[in-house]
C-alpha cells in the first residue's frame, strides 16, 4: 500500500496542533471587575489614583471606605488557550493560589470564579490596606499625604508558572 506524502505531512501537523495546544501556558491579566461570564469588565490598571474625601480621620476609616464606597477590587483573570478536560480543571482549581501583598502584608485572594478555560479572583483594597497599617501599628493615624501603593499578585496553579503582577495605586485627599 502506498501512503500519501501529503497525508503524512497533514497528519502531522495535526498531531502537532494537537500536542502543542494540550500544553498551552495561560494568559494571566490583571482585571478589577468579572462579568458573570468571566469576562473583563473592568481591566486593571498598572497605575492608577483614588480620590478620598476629606472627612476620613485615620487609615481605618480608608480601609473601609475603600472597602464600602469605593469598592476597590484589584483582580486577576487567567485564561487557557482551550477548554480543559474534567481531570485538568479539577487540578487547576485544587492548585490555585491566588495572594495580594502590600508591605510586609500578603493575603490569599478572595472571590475565586472558574468555568471550563477562565479562572478569576480578586480582593479587596481597603482589607489589605487596613491589615498593612494595623501591621505597621499606625491604624489611628490621619496621614497627611500618601506615598504610591504598591500592589504585586502572585498567581499559579496546575498549568500554570507563579506569575507576579505588580499594580501601583496613588490614594490622594480631595481638593
Amino acid at each position: 500500500m502506498k501512503t500519501n506524502p501529503n497525508s503524512i505531512s497533514i497528519l502531522v501537523f495535526f498531531l502537532t496542533l494537537v500536542s502543542c495546544q494540550k500544553d498551552a501556558t495561560p494568559t494571566v491579566v490583571p482585571c478589577d471587575l468579572v462579568s458573570q461570564e468571566l469576562n473583563c469588565s473592568e481591566p486593571g490598571k498598572e497605575f492608577s489614583t483614588i480620590v478620598l474625601p476629606k472627612n476620613l480621620r485615620s487609615w481605618e476609616e480608608i480601609g473601609n471606605w475603600l472597602y464600602f464606597q469605593n469598592r476597590s477590587t484589584p483582580g486577576i483573570l487567567v485564561e487557557w488557550p482551550r477548554d480543559l478536560d474534567i481531570p485538568e480543571a479539577g487540578l487547576a482549581q485544587k492548585n490555585f493560589l491566588a495572594e495580594i501583598k502590600l508591605g510586609e502584608t500578603t493575603q490569599k485572594m478572595e472571590g475565586l470564579r472558574a468555568n471550563s478555560y477562565k479562572m478569576s479572583s480578586f480582593h479587596y483594597l481597603g482589607t489589605l490596606v487596613k491589615a498593612e497599617m494595623e501591621r505597621k501599628n499606625i491604624l489611628t493615624e490621619r496621614p497627611k499625604s500618601f506615598e504610591p501603593i504598591k500592589v504585586d499578585i502572585f498567581v499559579s496553579s496546575d498549568s500554570l508558572q507563579l506569575t507576579k503582577l505588580s499594580r501601583t495605586i496613588q490614594l490622594e485627599w480631595e481638593p
